[in-house]
């Protein structure tokens, strides 16, 4: 365990220490032991904290509206079409929900790269490019995908009676899934959220390619 941690723990390491090297230790490296290998420096986080500081808030801002929007869309667009395969029986042609269903997790097997042209032409076409709209529905669909696969099988773990004894209460359908449905799936949708924060955080090939100064 001791020598996993290490292992596991040595990027954190190396990301903090390469944080107070000047360029000349980073490529001329690698140094690891500060004052040993290398004189540590303010440099970097003086640039951060003054030029450049405009430019980075400008980013991370628009990382988290990304990352907390898109993820908060696809949970609520996931929530209702997973409660739809959990409940109603579906056939379009040969497909039936479970086809459906693989259909869907399907396009998140897909690398992003495969799509990347296609969404740039399509956005070209929209005016979409490096708007911030734009990759709202950029991750929404590279995250829609999970959601719908992780929240379907909670719904599916919801008793459909507690629905009945809503119904004979007098609530109609949406007020079922508010008040009855959404409260006992809030693990699945949590999960689901932070999933689809995480993966768009860390996504970097969309935001290349669809974006250039704005957004």
């Amino acid at each position: 365990l001791s020598a996993w941690s290490l292992f596991a723990g040595f990027p954190v390491y190396w990301m903090v220490v390469t944080a107070f090297k000047q360029p000349r230790d980073i490529y001329e490296g690698p140094f690891f032991l500060p004052f040993v290998d290398f004189t540590p420096t303010l440099r970097a986080w003086e640039h951060i904290a003054g030029p450049a500081r405009d430019t980075v808030l400008h980013g991370l801002a628009n990382s988290l509206l990304f990352a907390a929007g898109s993820a908060f869309i696809a949970v609520v667009l996931g929530a209702f079409a997973a409660y739809g395969l959990a409940r109603y029986p579906y056939k379009y042609g040969p497909y039936r929900n479970d086809d459906l269903s693989l259909l869907i997790v399907s396009q998140r097997i897909m690398p992003p790269i495969v799509a990347v042209i296609a969404l740039f032409a399509m956005f070209r076409a929209a005016q979409l490019l490096d708007t911030r709209v734009g990759m709202l529905i950029a991750y929404t669909w590279f995250n829609l995908p999970l959601t719908v696969f992780l929240l379907t099988d909670f719904m599916r773990r919801i008793p459909v009676e507690l629905e009945h004894a809503a119904a004979l209460d007098g609530y109609g359908k949406l007020a079922q899934i508010r008040h009855v449905v959404l409260p006992l799936a809030m693990p699945g949708l949590a999960a689901a959220y932070l999933l689809s924060f995480f993966f768009s955080w860390n996504d970097f090939i969309l935001a290349l390619m669809l974006t250039f100064r704005d957004a």
